[in-house]
């Protein structure tokens, strides 16, 4: 997102962009529906986890293979990760914008997707929709 808002605001300083699992805006209807899709209730719910068993379910949603590894990991990873909890949701729930606002901008630069077939959380729909609409090519 903020490849393509630096390239909105200074098309002069991008020549062209790779994304990768990226969208254009998190707008209220897209969280919604992945959070929903995923079974959270919010971005702060699953990407920042308070406990081992939301540490596991955030790397099941984030990795392709099943990752394991041992309790006290998770704890070390949780206690260093996740200082400043408050303000990285607050963070987070300023990312998300209203559908209604969101208007979607003409880039001059060249555009690259990658994309994976598995990813749990930007569905390659969600690029093919991005893809045609707006950045105005069709399959």
């Amino acid at each position: 997102m903020v490849a393509f808002k630096m390239a909105e605001l200074h098309p002069e300083m991008v020549d062209a962009m790779v994304i990768s699992g990226s969208i254009l805006a998190m707008t209220d209807s897209i969280s919604n529906a992945t959070l929903n899709d995923l079974g959270f209730s919010s971005s702060s719910e699953l990407l920042l986890p308070t406990s081992v068993k939301g540490c596991k379910a955030l790397l099941k949603v984030a990795a392709y293979k099943n990752l394991w590894f041992p309790d006290r990991l998770h704890i070390d990873f949780l206690e260093v990760m996740f200082s400043n909890r408050k303000e990285r949701a607050e963070l987070l729930e300023g990312l998300v914008v209203s559908t209604k606002q969101t208007s979607i901008p003409s880039f001059s630069q060249r555009i690259h997707l990658l994309w994976g077939e598995e990813d749990q959380i930007f569905k390659l729909e969600l690029a093919q929709n991005m893809k045609e609409y707006a950045l105005g090519y069709s399959f």
